[in-house]
């Protein structure tokens, strides 16, 4: 059998598990989204209530412990109903599977906007949404580890914070610790992560909504990745405190105060570098001022790049889940 005959029947089969999992707990599938190494994903919809809305339904194997840490996360910031994280609603063991019921945000990943011509104004209104999502997620005592415009969704002119696939505790009743490095996407990583030593975790966090902003303003990443062994750009940024490539020039451009708070986010020293509490505290961020030459565009008007939340998770959410585990051995309280 080739590849995609087994990959056919693979999903074949993973459909109905969740189309029969769902019908148990009262639920009927929509649509089979598709599966990960994080487990297994389906639109449903309540049987018993025809106005009922369509949420997500993720299946995940109970044979690693992992999902116990998602769920406790989940639990944990469910409580404050945060409008900028995306809302667990409830769970259920089955069999040997713990089902995730999830709201539904029936809108497209901050990706699909990459590139499109959004206003200042608009950026500042969902970067402000973002950092106000982590910094509840932090408050918590927990951190993201994998913050990246996919993993950000876009509905009804509200940011929301999805995927705590890799999301991990940093503080608990004894204080706070380090976590371990290396876990969610390597173009978003802060320098640090790329070492073998545990880290700052909310400093990893931080990092990833400075490269997410250079990314809104300037339609591309300042560089492959933080590392100055493998990347010439990043080595000049840490080199010349003054460096700056075509995306800080645009950022430049637009407005300086973005770019010195862009640098401030951006330090390489995650001791340095700015909290979310400082971030909220930073004059572009506390008070936008909108440019003479601004044109008031707004979410929506590059259709042509608008792509749904089904599409995104099937292209991206799914793709090389290697890239969000680590293979090494497990160190920090949450991961052990």
């Amino acid at each position: 059998m080739s590849a995609p005959e087994t990959n056919l029947k693979n999903a074949s089969q993973q459909t109905k598990i969740n189309a029969d999992i769902a019908e148990q707990l009262g639920y009927r599938q929509i649509q089979y989204l598709g599966a990960g190494g994080f487990g297994a994903v389906s639109l449903v919809r309540k049987n018993d209530d025809k106005k009922a809305k369509e949420i997500v339904m993720k299946r995940v194997s109970t044979a690693s412990e992992e999902y116990e840490t998602e769920i406790e996360i989940l639990e944990d910031l469910k409580g404050g109903m945060h409008p900028n994280i995306i809302a667990m609603l409830s769970w259920e063991m089955v069999k040997d599977f713990a089902v995730i019921f999830m709201e539904y945000a029936n809108g497209n990943t901050l990706q699909s906007y990459i590139g499109s011509d959004w206003s200042l104004e608009t950026i500042h209104k969902y970067f402000t949404q973002l950092i106000a999502g982590i910094h509840y997620i932090h408050g918590r005592g927990y951190c993201h580890r994998d913050v990246k415009p996919e993993n950000l969704l876009i509905s009804n002119g509200t940011l929301k914070v999805c995927d705590f696939g890799v999301a991990c505790r940093y503080r608990d009743q004894d204080g706070i610790f380090e976590v371990e490095s290396r876990h969610g996407t390597p173009h978003i990583w802060a320098p640090e992560n790329f070492r073998e030593d545990d880290v700052n975790g909310p400093a990893l966090d931080v990092w990833a909504t400075g490269v997410v902003l250079v990314e809104m303003i300037s339609g591309d990443i300042p560089w492959s990745q933080a590392n100055t062994l493998y990347d010439k750009e990043f080595a000049g940024y840490v080199n010349n405190p003054k460096w700056a490539n075509k995306e800080f020039g645009i950022i430049k451009s637009k407005d300086s105060r973005i770019m010195n708070l862009v640098r401030k986010i951006l330090h390489v020293y995650p001791t340095q570098r700015l909290t979310t509490a400082q971030i909220q505290q930073d004059d572009w961020f506390k008070h936008f001022v909108r440019p003479r030459n601004h044109m008031a565009n707004v979410a929506g008007t590059s259709a042509a790049r608008k792509r749904t939340y089904k599409q995104i998770f099937q292209e991206q959410v799914l793709e090389m889940p290697e890239k969000r585990v680590r293979t090494l051995k497990q160190k920090c309280k949450c991961c052990q």
